[in-house]
């Protein structure tokens, strides 16, 4: 996988990592709101099969800027500008939590560009007698019990790594502090 940085016009960086483009199914992934945004589920197994595209959603990941940003529909907007100028081809879009929200408003804009989805845990999908709980106000070993099935897995501790050094657990720290303040936006 490449990564690149685009500078928009609005003079946010926009960021994404790509496999070689060829003449195989393109899959866009878009991260969601927590963990670690250089590695998406089944990374290595798609770039083996499919074109993949991760989309880094500006103000996370390798993406500055989008505090301008304040709906869906403008994230919606700025990555089909981000992928326009990647590719032309049809896509398969998947993405998780707000990355899943995005993607979704993405395929009402341009259903046409779409060859499938596949969605986890998009935000504004809930049961209203059973709403779960506010990922937002929990401390992160409580959270990683709500949205993995195993919290002690290999995967987790790829997306959210730990450290014994007290330097580096307060940058994991302020890292979350970001990604929480951006997604607090939607």
């Amino acid at each position: 996988m490449q990564s690149k940085v685009l500078l928009a016009k609005n003079g946010i960086e926009y960021a994404f990592d790509v496999s070689d483009l060829s003449d195989r199914p393109t899959v866009v992934w878009i991260h969601g709101e927590f963990g670690s945004f250089d590695d998406p589920p089944l990374n290595d197994v798609l770039k083996s099969t499919v074109n993949l595209i991760n989309l880094h959603l500006p103000g996370w990941g390798k993406s500055v800027g989008g505090e301008s940003f304040d709906q869906i529909n403008e994230l919606a907007t700025a990555m089909w500008w981000l992928l326009e100028e990647i590719t032309e081809n049809k896509v398969f879009l998947a993405g998780y939590g707000l990355g899943a929200t995005v993607a979704i408003e993405m395929a009402i804009q341009q259903p046409s560009r779409i060859s499938g989805m596949v969605f986890g845990s998009p935000f504004g999908m809930f049961n209203e007698s059973d709403p779960g709980v506010d990922i937002f106000a929990l401390m992160q070993k409580d959270l990683l019990k709500e949205i993995y099935a195993d919290p002690k897995s290999e995967l987790v501790k790829r997306h959210f790594p730990s450290s014994d050094d007290g330097y580096e657990r307060g940058l994991i720290a302020i890292r979350r502090v970001e990604v929480l303040g951006a997604a607090s936006r939607y």
